[in-house]
């Protein structure tokens, strides 16, 4: 690690701590830089220097005082921000929100047009919350200038306590577009001749999120490395995952499951014969995550805090960007469930792919079926418990999940 930099760094810290006025969004995301990980380091030496410089950070972020809830709160911390009327949305109360532990504000105008949105992190001194590491990869993804990949501008952040809970609060810009979910949603709610045009636009558009994928991931490490042996024990524990009574019950008379496990270690084989170029990532682009403008198409990504940890303190990559593609892919199979059919899905995951490789992305077939197998391995236990689920549309989309990954899982022992 190259000492000066970092004692710069820190440098720029203390300096803050004299001054009259808190560091700018700049200042905050080149400190938060220093937070990534450093491999020179021993695993608890890591630990002990990200959690002292969280916490030291966190120290610098302007405080906002004590509520009993988060509503007051942010109305406190956006008073400096807005002259104009405007109200807060908790994104729990739309259809919007995720499972995100976080907490989501869509601060609208007064006839109801959202601006922009305030995130609440739970806790933001621990090494686990992703509120500075959300704040550094928004700056970073600024600072690749993509063409076809964007992520939302940081404007403000500040601190305040809720009930017991400390929190982080970072507001940022709309994502422009649309969510990706809602495209597919329109395709599932048309008709003929609107179907087949709407596949076709999302068909381009799912071009489009493999291009911007390409892009984020070219950026990448000048040397391959060997496939990742905690990758391989990954998968081996999904296997072993399967041997759970519930699970059990659900696969009886269904699968041969030593022939699944044979068919897991030749993909693993063949995944370890092909190197991996380390690149950046983002960790979790599911279909809440990722955002199109169809005029400008212009991918757009949230939820960014897992890129800032795919880099290392000195610019480096450490992760497998195949990731990201599986995981778009997963989420379009798993969310067009009852609304595409298998070729429209089909067609939408080569539209995916295609766009990719158009712009030289450096994923590897062998890991993207490695990737592929693992996410659906992973739901025949994620999903068994299907009904146990008080939800009845809930319960079916989990029922329909495990049933697509055991039919794609069958298929693929009997080749």
């Amino acid at each position: 690690m190259k000492f000066q930099n970092y004692l710069i760094a820190l440098l720029l810290a203390a300096a803050s701590l004299q001054s009259t006025e808190s560091p700018t969004i700049a200042e905050f995301a080149f400190m938060i830089r220093w937070e990534r990980p450093y491999t020179g380091n021993s695993p608890p030496e890591e630990a002990a220097r990200q959690s002292w410089l969280l916490k030291h950070i966190v120290n610098l972020i302007p405080d906002y005082g004590k509520h009993e809830t988060l509503e007051p709160a942010i109305t406190f911390f956006l008073r400096e921000h807005f002259a104009e009327d405007y109200r807060i949305v908790n994104a729990r109360s739309t259809p919007l929100f995720g499972k995100s532990k976080d907490d989501v504000f869509y601060i609208q105008d007064v006839q109801g047009t959202t601006l922009y949105v305030v995130k609440a992190f739970r806790n933001p001194e621990t090494l686990g919350s992703m509120f500075l590491p959300e704040l550094s990869a928004m700056t970073l993804l600024q600072d690749l200038k993509l063409t076809k990949l964007k992520g939302v501008k940081p404007l403000r952040i500040g601190k305040c306590q809720a009930g017991a809970l400390p929190y982080g609060l970072l507001l940022e810009s709309l994502a422009p577009g649309k969510l990706v979910y809602q495209y597919i949603l329109e395709i599932g709610l048309a008709q003929e001749p609107a179907r087949s045009l709407a596949i076709q636009k999302v068909a381009r558009m799912f071009h489009v999120i493999g291009q911007a994928f390409a892009q984020l991931h070219k950026k990448h490490a000048e040397l391959s490395e060997p496939f990742p042996e905690d990758l391989k024990q990954k998968m081996r524990q999904k296997l072993a995952a399967l041997d759970s009574p519930e699970v059990q019950a659900k696969l009886e008379g269904k699968i041969d499951q030593q022939a699944l496990s044979r068919y897991a270690e030749k993909v693993i084989d063949e995944a370890a014969q092909v190197p991996m170029v380390p690149c950046f990532q983002h960790g979790d682009p599911h279909w809440k995550n990722v955002f199109y403008d169809e005029e400008k198409e212009l991918v757009t990504l949230i939820d960014v805090g897992k890129l800032h940890r795919s880099v290392d303190i000195e610019g480096k990559p450490l992760s497998d960007g195949t990731y990201d593609l599986v995981r778009v892919q997963e989420s379009l199979v798993r969310n067009s469930l009852r609304l595409l059919t298998a070729a429209e899905v089909q067609k939408l995951i080569d539209a995916l792919h295609k766009g990719y490789r158009s712009q030289g992305g450096i994923a590897q077939p062998a890991h993207i079926h490695f990737h592929t197998i693992y996410s659906k391995i992973s739901r025949l236990s994620s999903y068994a418990d299907y009904d146990r689920i008080e939800d009845p549309i809930e319960s079916t989309r989990n029922r329909l999940t495990f049933e697509n990954s055991l039919q794609a899982l069958q298929e693929a022992v009997k080749q």
